[in-house]
C-alpha cells in the first residue's frame, strides 16, 4: 500500500512538473508574440491560451516531454524585437527567425538555451554585439547571422563552439581582427565574413580547419 501511493506520489508530481514546463514554454512564446509588431501579429493568431502549444504555427514539441524544440517562423514578414523570454525555452534545438524584419538587438538570454543546435537569425535589421552569452550553447551545429547590422569584433570565446559546422556572419558591420581562436573550430565546414569591415589578415591558426569546404573573405570566395 505504501509502494502504491509512493508511486502515486510520484506520478502525480512528475506530471505537474510537465505542466509547469509546458506553461513555462506557453508564457515565454506568448511574451514573444507581445513584441511582434501588431500589424503581423495576426500571422500568429494560433498562440493563444485555447489552442494546444503543439500545434501553434511553427512550433515542434517533443514526442514524449511536449516541451517546444523546434520554432520555426522564417520567411513571415514578422517585425518587432526579439523578446529575451526566448531564453525561457529550455528544451529548444532549432530556432528559425531569419527573412523578417526584426531589429533590436540579439537577447543575450539566448545563451540560456544550452541544448540550441541551429540557430538562423539572418535577413534582418538586428544590431549590437554578438551576445557574450551564446557562446555558452556548447552544442551549436550552425550560426547564421548573415545580413544584419551587427557590430564590433567576433569574440575569441567562438573557440569554444567546437562542434560548429555552419558560420556565416556575412553582410554586418563586424570590425576588428578575427581571432586566433577560430582555428580550434575543426568540424567548420563553411565559414562566412565577407562585407565587413573586418582588419588584418586570416590568422595562420585557421590552417588547422580541415574539414573547411567553403570560405567566404572579402572580397574572395574560397572553396577547398
Amino acid at each position: 500500500m505504501k509502494l502504491f501511493l509512493l508511486l502515486s506520489f510520484s506520478a502525480l508530481m512528475l506530471l505537474e512538473a510537465y505542466k509547469f514546463t509546458d506553461e513555462t514554454d506557453k508564457k515565454s512564446l506568448l511574451e514573444f508574440k507581445a513584441q511582434v509588431s501588431e500589424g503581423r501579429r495576426s500571422v500568429l493568431s494560433s498562440w493563444n491560451n485555447s489552442s494546444p502549444l503543439c500545434n501553434w504555427t511553427g512550433v515542434t514539441c517533443g514526442r514524449k516531454h511536449k516541451r517546444v524544440t523546434g520554432l520555426d517562423i522564417g520567411g513571415l514578414q514578422l517585425g518587432g524585437v526579439i523578446s529575451p523570454s526566448i531564453g525561457n525555452l529550455s528544451f529548444l534545438i532549432s530556432l528559425n527567425l531569419e527573412n523578417n524584419s526584426f531589429g533590436g538587438t540579439i537577447p543575450q538570454e539566448v545563451g540560456n538555451l544550452f541544448r540550441l543546435q541551429h540557430l538562423f537569425m539572418g535577413f534582418n535589421y538586428l544590431e549590437g554585439t554578438i551576445p557574450a552569452g551564446l557562446y555558452n550553447c556548447s552544442r551549436l551545429l550552425t550560426i547564421d547571422l548573415f545580413s544584419n547590422f551587427i557590430g564590433q569584433n567576433v569574440g575569441s570565446e567562438v573557440g569554444s563552439l567546437t562542434e560548429l559546422v555552419v558560420l556565416d556572419l556575412g553582410l554586418n558591420k563586424l570590425n576588428g581582427k578575427l581571432p586566433t581562436s577560430l582555428g580550434n573550430l575543426t568540424s567548420l565546414r563553411e565559414l562566412g565574413l565577407g562585407d565587413n569591415n573586418i582588419e588584418g589578415g586570416i590568422p595562420d591558426d585557421m590552417a588547422r580547419l580541415a574539414q573547411m569546404k567553403w570560405f567566404l573573405w572579402e572580397p574572395e570566395a574560397y572553396f577547398w
